[in-house]
């Protein structure tokens, strides 16, 4: 739906409803990268995710999430040593 940088990666499985979304960060844009999750769907009993960056797990202190709309999840950095990395996000859905 929208990216904080330049999108490299979106897969979904159908399978599982697990979704995997990477892009390079650009930290001076000031929005968030959301993610359309459709609840009803795919998520009926919610989900969880993890965000990292290059890898490996990041801080909560380096982004803020709005997950207030259960369609949408949104992500956006606020640590600017991140720019120009790789970011990951993979969301699961619960059973």
């Amino acid at each position: 739906m929208a990216t904080q940088g330049v999108p490299t990666l979106n897969a979904f499985d159908t399978e599982t409803a697990g979704l995997i979304a990477n892009w390079t960060l650009d930290a001076n844009v000031d929005a968030p990268t959301v993610l359309y999750l459709n609840s009803e769907y795919w998520y009926p009993n919610g989900y969880t995710y993890t965000v990292s960056v290059d890898g490996t797990d990041a801080p909560t202190t380096a982004y803020t999430v709005d997950a207030t709309d259960k369609q949408r999840l949104a992500i956006q950095f606020t640590e600017p040593s991140y720019d120009q990395k790789t970011v990951s996000v993979t969301v699961t859905a619960k059973q």
